[in-house]
């Protein structure tokens, strides 16, 4: 059989036989198991089939309604399988031990009735033949037990249906050479890998993959050699500290990507990768890489965006997440107590709870919630790192309430080394009702920060932190300003 790269061999093989399985139960090995016709006598060749040999399972294999083939030798071959018997009469199963394997050189076709319980290896190859066509897979809701493998040199595999692998088997799908096209079906399966740098076609349009592996790559995409089409796709990992991984290649896009389970990941490198919407649903969720995304929705508590991001609107609603590095986003808002680490620049960003800023970040706008008092009207609490200096270019709303005073302070917390607030254009900050302790302001510009009357310098009031004016700025109404989540 002419399995590819061979020079200067002329191959006499005999293309499209077909053998029936016949007379119930019994082994594959068994050439008395194997006709050439439906129904028919035993094959006088006395053989198996081959990689040339398609198999045939239909009404007048199987005698009892739960009839068994069971694979019983190390490597099974055949071109395409079909499963063509009458769901109402037969409910065979397809067994074999988990040492066995078997090789397809052409479509698959199971039964809805199947019992599929095939525990080896499968593997969709590819043989030189005149006018090939591309091979099709129908699941029919089989759950396959074991790691697949497509791996046919130039070949083409097609999805007819959803396929699924065996999460709790931790089985995965290696895409080695040739096309594959989800055809717009699910894929749900332990790890999709894809990760060698052969010429490969993924289509990936309108389909939904869903990966499950625990603890390691549960997707990994190698971008060099690869053509991927991934239009209104959406990618789902399941899995517990499993990442999905896009290494290398040109410019990749994918327009829903959704990570739920705890520890989960997502991670690109060497590659131009534009996300739509990312949501990140499990604890401590991470997406990090050189990318850039429309919009980043995290419910999770503990996740985190770092390295280097470029991102339209980012929304924490889960608690003490963090945004490191250096991205760029324009619109940020923490609706549960968070973090900014590093070297970002946003140009509007909201905390509705405590927040903490570490490194030197840039803010056209940074809107500072008091939160809602305890019984000594302490609010929301923002920590600022020592020597570090996060700079303010348009505006800074950072005021309390009579029922809710905002602390700003220092981290690590009572620190005597200052940490420091920056603005150098525009208008003077106005504030009140705040407890500063050892947070300084200053500007290039000229410009004054008021910190109010009602506002404390700590831990010592008699030594107020550099550049606050702790009086009212001109024209201060007395009062709410608007921008308190709740009054007392």
């Amino acid at each position: 059989v002419d399995l590819g790269n061979n020079e200067n061999w002329i191959f006499d093989q005999q293309d499209d036989d077909t053998y029936y399985w016949i007379g119930g139960t019994g082994n594959w090995g068994d050439w008395q198991h194997w006709s050439n016709s439906s129904g028919g006598p035993p094959l006088a060749q006395e053989c198996i089939p081959r990689e040339i040999v398609s198999v045939v399972f239909d009404n007048n294999s199987f005698e009892q309604f739960y009839d068994t083939v069971f694979v019983d030798v190390s490597n099974a071959y055949c071109k395409n399988m079909w499963w063509k018997f009458d769901t109402s009469n037969y409910s065979p199963c397809f067994i074999s031990s988990d040492s066995s394997s078997l090789f397809v050189y052409g479509s698959m076709m199971l039964k809805e009735a199947l019992r599929y319980e095939f525990k080896g290896e499968v593997y969709f190859d590819q043989y030189n033949e005149p006018g090939n066509l591309p091979d099709t897979l129908y699941s029919r809701g089989a759950v396959f037990l074991n790691d697949v493998y497509f791996q046919g040199q130039g070949d083409a595999i097609i999805l007819d249906d959803s396929m699924s692998h065996s999460v709790p088997e931790r089985c995965i799908l290696h895409h080695l050479y040739g096309d594959f096209s989800l055809n717009g079906k699910k894929l749900i399966t332990g790890g999709f890998h894809s990760s060698i740098n052969s010429e490969r076609m993924i289509n990936m349009n309108n389909a939904i993959v869903t990966v499950n592996y625990t603890s390691g790559r549960a997707l990994w995409l190698e971008g060099e050699n690869l053509d991927l089409h991934s239009e209104n796709c959406t990618l789902i990992n399941n899995s517990m500290g499993g990442s999905i991984v896009l290494m290398n290649g040109g410019f990749f896009s994918f327009d829903n990507i959704i990570i739920s389970g705890d520890g989960d990941s997502l991670l690109n490198k060497n590659n131009n990768i534009s996300y739509g919407l990312i949501k990140m649903n499990g604890e401590a969720n991470l997406v990090t890489g050189t990318f850039n995304a429309d919009s980043i929705l995290i419910r999770g508590d503990y996740c985190a965006i770092s390295k280097y991001g470029n991102i339209n609107v980012v929304i924490f609603d889960g608690a003490n997440g963090s945004i490191y590095d250096n991205q760029k986003i324009k619109r940020c808002f923490f609706n549960k107590p968070g973090k900014v680490s590093g070297q970002n620049e946003i140009n509007y960003c909201v905390f509705i709870d405590d927040g903490t800023f570490l490194g030197h970040n840039v803010f056209d706008t940074l809107v500072l919630y008091p939160g809602q008092g305890n019984t000594t009207n302490q609010g929301n609490w923002f920590y600022f790192q020592v020597d570090s200096v996060q700079t303010i270019n348009d505006s800074l709303y950072m005021r309390g309430n009579q029922c809710s005073n905002m602390n700003i302070a220092t981290f690590p917390p009572y620190s005597s080394i200052p940490a420091y607030i920056r603005k150098d254009h525009g208008n003077d900050v106005s504030c009140d009702f705040l407890n500063i302790y050892n947070v300084g302001a200053v500007s290039s510009g000229g410009l004054n920060f008021y910190a109010g009357s009602n506002s404390t310098p700590l831990p010592d009031p008699n030594n107020p932190p550099p550049g606050w004016i702790f009086e009212n700025a001109q024209g201060y109404i007395p009062g709410f300003n608007g921008r308190t989540e709740r009054f007392c």
